[in-house]
């Protein structure tokens, strides 16, 4: 559980975006809970999920979004308009099933084995939820020793957000979520990544990577293959500060299409 006071940048959903971003500021609380059990011994858990959200958002700051198209005396009621389309107070509740397969050798930094994860919510009213919508989230993490000294990890993920209504709230619509793209970014109801990622053991405390990977976010299944690549690649480093526990630390620093950012790592990049 917990509670969150954060202004990000909305750049809009899918291919419909904004000319230039507004500030949203989003108040809200949270509940999460999961709970898997392990099949015999099989490396398979399977279990229930729960979200709750109570969320207040509006705009922080309109920016300029009128540009050059309206006269001064049109802009003030132009903002007013944006801004009753993007204030609500919204809470989504779902309980939903999980099921995973976990072969890594290691919890904190793989360096071979699967994690598989699909996951499953169902928002309804009855569960409290104002919107109605069900939630698929797939996610593969797959890593591999090529060698003594060289490793590689693929990630694969794929979310699918089925909803009747015209829009998810931005903290509730999947996103590209990619080391160089900023949170929220890019959305839709559709979104798939996939990222590469290879590793030099340079000896057994250091680790050099480097990095790459794509996803894209449509509103339509049918436009998600049309919808255009969001790219961002990186390198970094780690060191084994736990070698009891296996466990790394280290730096990123990743380019997407617009930003340079940095990143302090704890254990596996994903």
């Amino acid at each position: 559980g917990g509670y969150g006071d954060v202004n990000l940048d909305f750049f809009g959903f899918g291919e419909v975006g904004l000319t230039r971003p507004v500030e949203l500021n989003t108040r809200a609380g949270m509940i999460a809970q999961n709970l898997k059990l392990k099949l015999g011994e099989l490396p398979v858990f399977a279990g229930f999920v729960q979200r709750f959200v109570s969320a207040s958002i509006g705009p922080k700051s309109l920016g300029d979004l009128s540009g050059d198209f309206l006269p001064p005396e049109l802009q003030e009621r132009w903002e007013e308009i944006v801004r009753d389309l993007l204030t609500q107070d919204v809470v989504t509740s779902a309980l939903g099933g999980v099921i995973e397969l976990d072969t890594r050798d290691n919890f904190f930094s793989p360096r071979h084995g699967y994690h598989y994860q699909l996951e499953y919510l169902l928002y309804r009213d009855f569960l409290g939820s104002d919107i109605d919508y069900e939630l698929t989230k797939l996610y593969a993490r797959n890593y591999w020793m090529i060698g003594d000294n060289l490793r590689t990890a693929l990630r694969v993920d794929f979310e699918f957000a089925d909803n009747d209504e015209a829009l998810l709230p931005p903290f509730a619509t999947p996103d590209i979520t990619l080391r160089g793209i900023p949170a929220m970014r890019y959305q839709g109801n559709y979104v798939a990544v996939a990222e590469l990622e290879l590793g030099w053991h340079v000896d057994p405390r250091w680790t050099l990577l480097g990095f790459g990977g794509i996803g894209k976010a449509s509103n339509k299944f049918s436009d998600l293959g049309d919808a255009t690549s969001r790219v961002a690649h990186g390198a970094g480093f780690r060191y084994l500060i736990a070698s009891r526990y296996g466990f790394e630390m280290g730096l990123d620093i990743a380019r997407g299409p617009e930003d340079t950012v940095f990143y302090i790592q704890t254990g596996t990049s994903w």
